[in-house]
């Protein structure tokens, strides 16, 4: 079974590549929940590509305000590509862009602790005097 929805961007810069990767994600998310086989981007050129790989999203250079076509195939792909549009359809609850705290939250990531210096010493960059 397959089915086809096509959507708006309407994230601030379009599907960069934190946004790809979040689109990739919850395609994987998908997959894995839905029993779905694959899911795809497409572009109104005709352009298709998996929604699993960054780097072919990316390749889409899809703007805001583009419309974008979602294709989704096997088990619960009716479902499946109806939350994937209402993901891509949403600015991703930032207003357009991702702040560094929403990425590490997305990502379930503890923050990275303080950098030092070579020497350890956190007051100069060198950690000499």
């Amino acid at each position: 079974m397959q089915h086809r929805q096509e959507i708006t961007v309407n994230h601030g810069r379009g599907l960069h590549a934190r946004v790809a990767a979040m689109v990739c994600h919850k395609a994987v998310e998908l997959i894995e929940s839905h029993g779905v086989v694959e899911i795809e981007l497409g572009t109104a050129d005709g352009r298709r590509v998996p929604a699993t790989s960054v780097l072919a999203v990316l390749s889409l250079n899809v703007r805001r305000g583009d419309r974008v076509v979602i294709v989704a195939r096997g088990g619960k792909a009716k479902k499946a590509a109806g939350e994937m549009a209402a993901f891509l359809s949403d600015d991703l609850g930032e207003g357009g862009s991702l702040s560094p705290a929403a990425w590490t939250t997305f990502w379930r990531r503890p923050p990275s602790p303080p950098a030092r210096s070579v020497r350890g010493n956190p007051a100069t960059r060198w950690g000499g005097s």
